[in-house]
């Protein structure tokens, strides 16, 4: 922090997954990490599982923020079929009072929202009542190769960043 506007007065431990998929099948894992909160990438969550995933995180006295529902490709089927689920989250502990951002449904927010890509959330810094934002985005699979996916996740980066500096 600086003079004016001090850092954290307690230790805040922010930690960042990639947990490539599976989801459900992960949340004991995730319900054991230490993290004061944790931002999931590539969580791959199908929606008839969602209630699964929260309450095994609840009992382990985290609570969970998704992004939105997206399509998400099931690659272990013959034939790929679309299934809709989450792509990304942040996972608190109970205490953190961790609470869903609110976004400006402006066209580039509901851009964002609607991409399932993106989250963000407000978290306590102290129990001073002091909040940052904080967010999680989760790219685009080949899209360092150029083309629409490379444009398209550019865009939906450069949104982010707008957003953020407007906040």
């Amino acid at each position: 922090g600086i003079e004016n506007q001090p850092g954290p007065s307690e230790e805040l431990r922010i930690c960042l997954t990639n947990i490539e998929g599976g989801g459900r099948l992960k949340s004991d894992v995730l319900a054991a990490h230490t993290a004061d909160v944790e931002l999931i990438t590539e969580l791959e969550l199908t929606e008839h599982s969602i209630f699964d995933f929260t309450s095994v995180l609840a009992d382990a006295g985290k609570e969970v923020i998704f992004g939105n529902c997206t399509t998400i490709a099931n690659k272990q089927a013959k034939h790929e079929r679309e299934l809709r689920g989450r792509r990304v989250a942040v996972v608190s502990k109970l205490e953190a009072r961790v609470e869903a951002a609110r976004i400006d449904l402006t066209s580039q927010g509901r851009d964002l929202a609607d991409s399932g890509r993106w989250c963000q959330a407000t978290v306590p810094i102290d129990k001073a009542g002091n909040f940052m934002n904080i967010s999680v985005f989760y790219g685009i699979a080949g899209a360092s190769a150029g083309g629409e996916a490379h444009r398209y996740n550019e865009r939906l980066f450069t949104d982010i960043i707008s957003h953020i500096m407007a906040a």
